[in-house]
């Protein structure tokens, strides 16, 4: 009897070690509840205030106690056998059950309950140890890999600095290439797809041929966004570089009116530590990233805060004025952005301070001083976060916001009144100041 029982162990011994590994499936989660102060400069609750102008509306404040929808999620990661071909969904809901009824005039952008929505589906093929590729939805390559730990009052709009210093976006509908070249270097190519916003042309309304049946020309994007970058590590640094590049096209415009325009941009990201102390930032320059479209976040890649005097703004984005001959022109925005975070760890807690600035700027007609497509804005952001261990999957983050959606704005000669060119507007100011209470398992 002994015998036999040291020859069935052996033998499941031997099983254990030829047998073929199994695949495994993994869930995740996050859930964080934000409690904040909430207040508007005067300025801001209006949308804007020409300079100088007065005003019988006060500043505004209220208290928020809600769930942001980009931090509570639930992720399965599965992971197959010998790791060849891998996957990963998530799925976020959240929101705000409580908004104020005046939300709409005070034009603070607060998001109503959100419903359930796929953020990521994506599979991995991995060729080989140095290369693989990701289909699905997925990060943008551009300008991702670095966000300040901003993360309290999105149903304000604000979310990881997005439109203060920092340029990113919403999962895409993407193929992406990573390529290895050593333990410290790699490469990732992404083709994006070009056409996620809503059906129709809702970028602008470019004029159509006669005779095709419809008023305005429509979209053609026959090449995909292209994003690259560059991620490396030299010892406690790492850097990565990027790069993005779309076309939007209309199909069979009218002669005499533009029918194209290019989205471009580059940054720069890095990060470094030594003992408690670290340091990470971006920068960022473009034309056109500012784009109001879901190529671009939905409004949030550059963000468009607001109806400003009449309009809406999107910072770096592109505009459409008529020349004198009535066509249609569309006119480059340009983008400055960065942002740097300093952080200190004293184990149980740390201190983090992250300063952010946004610039976006459009000429307008070239032929018009001052016209009222023409705006230059600037953005700064300034926040003190305390992060507090409370276990290893329980964080608690007192912290403070204050944002400067710019006093002294140029907005076009405003409707188009001479009268009113070189007069600037004051954009107003928002401060947050709260607590976050997060566990991610």
């Amino acid at each position: 009897m002994k015998k036999l029982f040291i020859g069935v162990l052996a033998a499941i011994c031997c099983c254990a070690f030829v047998a073929p590994a199994f695949a495994e499936v993994k869930v995740e989660g996050m859930i964080q509840n934000d409690f904040y102060y909430y207040g508007l400069s005067k300025e801001r609750v209006l949308g804007g205030l020409l300079k100088n102008a007065t005003t019988n509306q006060d500043n505004w404040e209220t208290t928020r106690i809600n769930m942001p929808q980009p931090l509570n999620r639930i992720s399965v990661r599965y992971t197959g056998e010998d790791k060849v071909v891998n996957g990963y969904i998530q799925i976020r809901a959240g929101g705000s059950r409580a908004n104020p009824a005046n939300a709409a005039a005070m034009n603070a952008g607060v998001s109503s309950e959100s419903a359930f929505s796929w953020e990521y589906a994506w599979i991995d093929w991995h060729v080989n140890p140095n290369l693989y590729f990701r289909f699905g939805r997925q990060d943008q390559t551009f300008a991702n890999a670095y966000a300040p730990n901003q993360g309290m009052a999105q149903v304000d709009s604000h979310i990881i600095g997005l439109g203060f210093g920092n340029i990113t976006a919403q999962s895409r509908d993407a193929v992406r290439a990573f390529i290895k070249f050593n333990e410290n270097i790699r490469m990732e190519l992404e083709l994006l797809d070009p056409n996620t916003e809503s059906a129709g042309n809702t970028e602008f309304n470019i004029p159509a041929t006669a005779g095709t049946g419809a008023a305005n020309a429509r979209e053609a994007n026959t090449w995909p966004r292209f994003d690259m970058s560059l991620p490396m590590k030299f010892g406690n640094f790492t850097i990565e570089p990027g790069f993005t590049w779309l076309q939007q096209k209309w199909d069979q415009v009218a002669a005499g009116n533009d029918d194209s325009f290019t989205i471009w941009g580059l940054t720069l990201g890095g990060s470094a530590g030594f003992g408690p102390f670290s340091v990470m930032g971006e920068v960022t320059y473009g034309k056109n990233i500012g784009y109001v479209s879901t190529h671009f976040g939905g409004g949030n890649f550059g963000a468009a805060l607001g109806n400003i005097q009449g309009g809406n703004i999107s910072i770096g984005g592109p505009s459409t004025y008529l020349n004198t001959a009535g066509q249609t022109k569309i006119e480059d925005g340009t983008t400055w952005a960065w942002f740097i975070q300093l952080g200190f760890d004293f184990g149980p807690f740390a201190i983090q301070g992250i300063v952010g600035m946004n610039r976006g700027e459009n000429d307008g007609d070239p032929a018009i001083a001052r016209d009222a497509s023409e705006w230059q804005i600037t953005q700064w952001m300034y926040g003190l976060n305390f992060p507090i261990k409370v276990t290893k999957t329980f964080t608690i983050t007192p912290q403070i916001w204050y944002y400067d959606l710019d006093s002294d704005a140029e907005i076009g000669g405003a409707a188009g009144s001479a009268a009113r060119s070189g007069i600037n507007t004051d954009r107003g100011s928002e401060l947050t100041v709260g607590v976050t209470f997060q566990l991610v398992f």
